[in-house]
């Protein structure tokens, strides 16, 4: 159970009701992990407009970013975003076999070289607080330098969302699966 209530429109006040609504509108929705950060409309405003950019308006393409935040999300132990994210990786073409190995963290061993670019780049990150210059240079030929800068926004918005959602102790949809 969440330590905080999860808010809904009426909860706020009328000058935060439009935050509500522009949330709830660019995601179809307003899902209980943005209800609990709804605790501070300011903050789940300002979250929500990176995720748009993370989610929509990067120059990645879907199975990067897929495979992008479940790694994150298993290197943050982030039970809520590993949840919403295993179906949509499936629909970009992730394989349960590359699912499960990020999962049980054995990744990169039996990711293609293409996938294990993204995947060693984000533990490298993660894991050590760095990224060595192989790992970038690998990075920055498959995306390029405008592609990495996305890579790491996007790591960034994933990490602090799931460790937000530990923090408040938001329960994933369907309960714990890490």
């Amino acid at each position: 159970m969440a330590r905080v209530p999860l808010k809904n429109r009426e909860d706020l006040s009328p000058e935060d009701q439009p935050i509500w609504d522009e949330v709830g509108s660019s995601r179809g929705g307003v899902a209980p992990n943005f209800q609990a950060i709804f605790n501070n409309p300011q903050a789940a405003g300002n979250l929500a407009h990176l995720g748009g950019y993370v989610r929509f308006g990067n120059s990645l393409d879907e199975k990067t970013k897929s495979l992008a935040a479940l790694t994150t999300a298993r290197e943050a132990n982030g039970e809520y975003v590993w949840t919403v994210q295993v179906p949509g990786a499936k629909r970009n073409g992730i394989s349960d076999a590359t699912i499960e190995a990020i999962h049980q963290r054995t990744a990169p061993a039996g990711l293609s070289d293409d996938d294990a670019i993204i995947v060693r780049f984000i533990q490298e990150l993660q894991r050590d607080h760095h990224v060595s210059d192989s790992a970038y240079a690998a990075a920055e030929g498959k995306l390029g330098t405008a592609g990495v800068v996305d890579l790491l926004i996007l790591t960034g918005y994933y990490w602090g969302l799931a460790h937000t959602l530990n923090g408040l102790q938001v329960d994933p949809p369907g309960g714990s699966i890490l």
